[in-house]
């Protein structure tokens, strides 16, 4: 049977909180969360120089936002800074900066997926990347460390480097599981009118959220 370890951890607290684990080679299974890290897996060798996140992404300080994109910002390096193919759809030397169409780094889809849906991002679609070469680079090289969360709000990543770390956030309100909002919603929620396009599509926005890591 396999042995397991479960890592206590105390979210909804609004304290931001990094839990040192010494990681037992006789451990079969660790639990965290809703989530389930197999030793094999987590570490091949008996030291790395590479770490893993693992975090949920918190609504109203409790609960747990599913289908939230999560990733670990990769700036854009100076050998592609010179490459027009590359930095021309990849400008990012932060996540607060903007592309020429006056975008910001995001990881919203680029595709309607929905009718209410707003199509504010520039996150590039699976056919993209497959027919495209330079996209394929980009996306292999600085979305390498991108994920979503689960259904109880809860995300993992693996190979992280070790260091300060910068990790950044998208949710989409209308696609957000059962958590999902339409403008409606919202102005029966007191929200006024003219922050919507319609009472049935969202203006298209973007708002941020950055947090910082360390590993």
């Amino acid at each position: 049977m396999d042995k397991s370890y479960r890592i206590k951890t105390n979210i909804g607290a609004g304290v931001e909180k990094m839990i040192n684990v010494n990681l037992k080679q006789d451990v079969d299974l660790y639990e965290i969360l809703s989530l389930k890290l197999s030793q094999e897996k987590l570490y091949e060798a008996h030291s790395a120089n590479y770490g893993v996140i693992v975090g949920r992404v918190l609504a109203n300080d409790a609960f747990g936002v599913p289908n939230a994109r999560v990733s670990v910002f990769i700036p854009l390096s100076d050998d592609d800074a010179e490459r027009t193919g590359i930095s021309s759809i990849y400008p990012f030397n932060a996540v607060t900066d903007y592309d020429s169409n006056n975008i910001r780094y995001n990881l919203l889809s680029s595709k309607k997926e929905f009718p209410c849906h707003a199509n504010v991002g520039t996150f590039p679609s699976k056919r993209l990347v497959l027919d495209d070469d330079t996209m394929l680079e980009i996306y292999d090289k600085y979305y390498r460390y991108t994920t979503v969360t689960n259904k109880a709000g809860d995300y993992m990543i693996f190979g992280v480097p070790v260091g300060q770390q910068v990790l950044h956030v998208d949710v989409d309100l209308s696609d957000i599981g059962l958590l999902s909002q339409t403008p409606r919603d919202m102005v029966y929620k007191g929200y006024p009118i003219d922050m919507f396009e319609s009472p049935v599509k969202f203006k298209k926005t973007l708002f941020r959220y950055i947090v910082r890591t360390w590993l």
